[in-house]
């Protein structure tokens, strides 16, 4: 929920003087967010995580232990798993791929490198709405000030060199389930072999007055967080709602703007999630950095001077000043562009697969935020959850059913 990815914590590799993991039975595991490392062999045994770790040759000499190792490896602190590459032959113009990825996150992402690791060679096309590489999104809402290059996942050489073609600000809007197509917003239409689905979510839409006032933000990309960030200096922010989101870019704000201003639904932040004993001392700690709360409130308008934000006015009638506001009431899945395919999803738009992360159509697979999946833990009822290790796990379950391999 938000999380950041594993490989930000520095877990060094093996024969290093300290550990900065849990070290365990031939595994180390990063204490931050779980992923798991063979010892032997540096190699990522559990997410979430894109990259291995590099393994070098150690030896003893007395009371010295002597590290053989490749300076580039030393600095890196990562290695990537080795890949295939696409052997057929294909023009970039070709409306076909073998494997048709819709979504650039990580579920999107593990699902095309791993079909690449396990020895897949035809061709794999990824579609996103994004006009940037994969990057780390959690992150937007804790690094306001970051660019698109400083939170990638992937770049575009990595991509190219690995036969896993990108397409940027391509808008899915309808799937075609017996011609095996998706149709994309600019007309572009894709036939496929297999689909895999991880469009993620999109927020909630809003029902107040005064919608297209400028300088009123949904986080979703890095230009979001870095308008919002020289937006807010020594300015007026308020914060529409006290989702994870909402909170993180509230406490990033608490030394860069004038006043910071949080709006919410509950009587205290995190009421659901949390308890409402959590919630009050996280909104203590808060008010303490000079966060204001007008919390069991929603906005009625936002109000503008020739078109930009100036004031925010609530349902109880108070006025907020206000240069910029961001809007983080939670997210719904993205899945709209699905709901006339005859892919079954549930009253709440979430996609329903089996723990193959199949859905009810042949060749059609989804992963991550969108899916309601069977959860062994909860005698497999089915569950959704918005979690990065678990977009990880899901695009490389779906990459090793495709490749009738189920794991």
């Amino acid at each position: 929920m938000g999380s950041s990815p594993p490989w930000d914590t520095s877990v060094p590799h093996y024969g290093a003087p300290l550990v900065k993991g849990v070290l365990s039975k031939g595994h180390v595991r990063c204490p931050w967010h779980g992923a798991c490392f063979n010892i032997a062999t540096g190699d990522l045994e559990d997410f979430p995580g894109l990259d291995s770790l590099p393994v070098f040759q150690v030896r003893v000499e007395k009371d010295k232990v002597i590290i053989r190792a490749n300076k580039q490896a030393l600095l890196s602190q990562r290695r990537s798993k080795p890949m295939s590459r696409c052997s057929a032959v294909i023009n970039s113009s070709t409306g076909f791929s073998h494997v048709l990825i819709i979504g650039s996150g990580p579920a999107a992402l593990v699902c095309a490198e791993t079909l690449r690791q396990e020895g897949f060679t035809d061709r794999i096309v990824m579609c996103t709405m994004d006009r940037h590489p994969p990057y780390d999104r959690t992150k937007l809402s804790k690094s306001l000030d970051s660019t698109a290059e400083q939170l990638r996942l992937r770049s575009m050489d990595f991509l190219q060199e690995h036969d896993i073609e990108l397409l940027t600000e391509k808008e899915a809007v309808a799937i075609d389930v017996k011609t095996r197509s998706v149709t994309f917003e600019d007309g572009l239409r894709m036939e496929y072999r297999k689909l895999f689905i991880a469009t993620g979510s999109k927020p909630i839409p809003m029902s107040f007055r005064g919608k297209d006032v400028r300088n009123v933000f949904h986080l979703t990309t890095p230009d979001d967080a870095n308008s919002i960030a020289r937006l807010a200096n020594n300015k007026n922010a308020v914060i529409v709602g006290t989702s994870f989101v909402g909170m993180e870019v509230a406490a990033a704000l608490t030394d860069k703007a004038h006043s910071v201003s949080v709006i919410g639904i509950e009587s205290v932040p995190f009421k659901k999630a949390l308890g409402e004993k959590v919630g009050k001392a996280i909104m203590k700690l808060f008010e303490a950095n000079r966060v204001k709360f007008y919390m069991l409130n929603e906005v009625s308008e936002m109000i503008g001077h020739h078109g930009q934000l100036k004031e925010v006015l609530l349902n109880s009638g108070k006025v907020l000043r206000a240069d910029v506001c961001v809007i983080g009431a939670g997210s719904v899945p993205a899945t709209g562009f699905v709901k006339q395919s005859g892919l079954h999803v549930d009253s709440k738009g979430f996609i329903t697969v089996n723990k193959m992360m199949q859905t009810n159509v042949d060749g059609v697979f989804a992963g991550g935020d969108v899916v309601m999946f069977p959860f062994s833990p909860r005698n497999n009822k089915k569950v959704n959850i918005p979690h990065w290790q678990m977009a990880h796990v899901h695009g490389r379950v779906a990459a090793l059913c495709m490749m009738g391999r189920p794991n």
